[in-house]
């Protein structure tokens, strides 16, 4: 791949006297804005070209379309002045890009010669370079080159200034420290300055943004207002992990990651994707992290969690719910010293109130761990109080759907354990419009005796808030009706007969 980048230069006139734009790029590319910037970084280090001989390199923006690329250096001394010549590159974002911000790797035979000077008013063709390749650190280098990443990324995070001296484990000048940095950072040196000689600050220069985001030092340099960046602070899990996947760069080695970890990439991933997910209400983003690497998988559960916890209303966070059981549950990784994500899911829908609003799929994905699997009663105690403190909100139907109802009695093991709320889940079916009776009917017809279906109506009916109890006697009274008179008739022995009767003569009492 190659880049058409354009071309400026400012310099003297051939004897020195005078200093001026010589060359602008033939294709117009030099903006207004760009040109004054361009303007005040040479006469900035024009001024300061009898301290500073050396060559140095500035990268910076011009204007909202190019940054500019400047290597500057004086290149004779004549008897009117020095001859102090600044060669620029323009690159956009799109090509920025390419190179992944690595603009190190035009260092190199990127610019022309310096000592060629065009003459004033020319305008100079594009430079065609095929795009460089990355820089290979040796191996005793590259976790000094991580360490001094972090370093600066992170102190960028923390929208400081960042000075860099020279470190021997990385070439020993600030400008070699500054390449290996570049390579590790890649894009996370988007959108970031640099100049290699910190004295052009001196010379009241600073870029569109400000002060140059990162200046290089000598060894024994120091610099005022700025964070000085090292190579002894090992990087994060979740800045390592980030780095990969808006890098492609891999980490050398293998790292142990422990629950804090997750929960730091969780939160970096919940940052990046805020809008989407908060203002855009745009949940497939689950199954993209959870697809994304292993350590993003097993992070998903948290970042559902910080989104729930950030989603303003209850219907809203009942579908990033369903979305995330649909489209990321099934890959989301397992790790020794994390939770079982269908636990941390049926818990956020439990201590959210969200449980009973949830799809059908939902709960039949999450049955194993809310109802309990091999003999297990997983969150059937909580699952039942939730229900019991649900039911004394008015509006049934705004947080329970005759589906999910009845996935959960489907779901749920036929055992001792599980029987309390398998009536409370009936008596809820029982009030709800339009809900089918076929399972209250069952439940009421299958008990052996009159005595156990007359036992269990009247728990269904104590299950719900008296001012709820009147719909379900309205859907039910006919089913017990039905037997309790079949039990009179003596269809089922003289003391069932009795106990009907007494039933009865109980309910008529009531409502006397």
């Amino acid at each position: 791949m190659e880049l058409t980048l354009p071309l400026a230069v400012f310099g003297p006139l051939a004897n020195g006297a005078d200093v001026r734009l010589l060359a602008r790029p033939e294709g117009g590319e030099l903006s207004g804005e760009a040109l004054g910037a361009f303007s005040r970084f040479y006469y900035a280090g024009w001024r300061g070209s009898s301290e500073r001989e050396d060559p140095y390199w500035a990268f910076f923006p011009l204007d909202g379309v190019y940054w500019g690329l400047a290597r500057s250096a004086v290149i004779a001394k004549r008897s009117m002045g020095v001859v102090f010549v600044s060669w620029m590159l323009l690159i956009d974002e799109i090509q920025l890009r390419e190179l992944q911000w690595c603009t190190h790797r035009l260092w190199r035979g990127a610019l022309p010669d310096a000592l060629g000077l065009p003459d004033p008013g020319t305008h100079l063709a594009p430079v065609h370079l095929r795009l460089p390749a990355a820089t290979q650190l040796s191996g005793e280098a590259i976790a000094p080159a991580d360490n001094l990443a972090f370093s600066i990324e992170s102190a960028w995070g923390l929208d400081r200034k960042v000075s860099l001296p020279g470190f021997p484990a990385l070439g020993g000048t600030p400008e070699a420290a500054l390449a290996a940095a570049q390579e590790r950072l890649g894009m996370l040196a988007a959108g970031h300055s640099y100049v290699t000689w910190a004295g052009l600050e001196d010379r009241d220069f600073e870029t569109l943004g400000g002060s140059f985001d990162l200046v290089t030092l000598d060894a024994s340099a120091g610099r005022s207002g700025r964070t000085t960046a090292g190579i002894d602070e090992a990087p994060s899990v979740a800045w390592l992990d980030r780095r990969r996947r808006e890098t492609g760069i891999e980490v050398p080695v293998e790292v142990a990651m422990d629950q804090s970890d997750f929960e730091e990439i969780a939160a970096t991933r919940f940052k990046e994707l805020r809008g989407r997910l908060l203002d855009k209400r745009d949940f497939t983003a689950f199954a993209e992290v959870a697809r994304e690497n292993y350590a993003n998988s097993v992070a998903t559960t948290m970042l559902l969690s910080l989104t729930i916890d950030a989603l303003a209303t209850a219907a809203d966070k009942a579908k990033a719910l369903d979305t995330f059981v649909r489209t990321a549950l099934g890959y989301v990784g397992k790790h020794q010293n994390v939770s079982d994500a269908r636990f941390d899911i049926a818990y956020q829908a439990i201590s959210h109130r969200l449980l009973f609003r949830l799809a059908p799929t939902s709960i039949a994905a999450l049955a194993p761990v809310l109802f309990g699997a091999d003999g297990g009663i997983g969150l059937t105690q909580p699952v039942s109080g939730l229900l019991a403190n649900q039911m004394l909100e008015d509006n049934v139907e705004d947080w329970a759907s005759v589906p999910t109802i009845t996935a959960m009695l489907a779901a749920l093991p036929p055992s001792e354990a599980h029987a309390e709320l398998y009536e409370k889940l009936l008596a809820l079916l029982g009030i709800l419009h339009d809900a089918p009776r076929d399972r209250l009917e069952a439940h009421l017809r299958g008990a052996m005796t009159f005595g156990e279906a007359n036992a269990r109506y009247r728990r269904m009916r104590a299950a719900l808030p008296a001012a709820l109890r009147q719909r379900l006697e309205s859907g039910v009274y006919g089913i017990w009706g039905k037997r309790a008179q079949s039990a009179m008739r003596g269809n089922e022995g003289l003391e069932q007969a009795l106990e009907a009767v007494l039933a009865v003569f109980e309910d008529r009492r009531s409502e006397l």
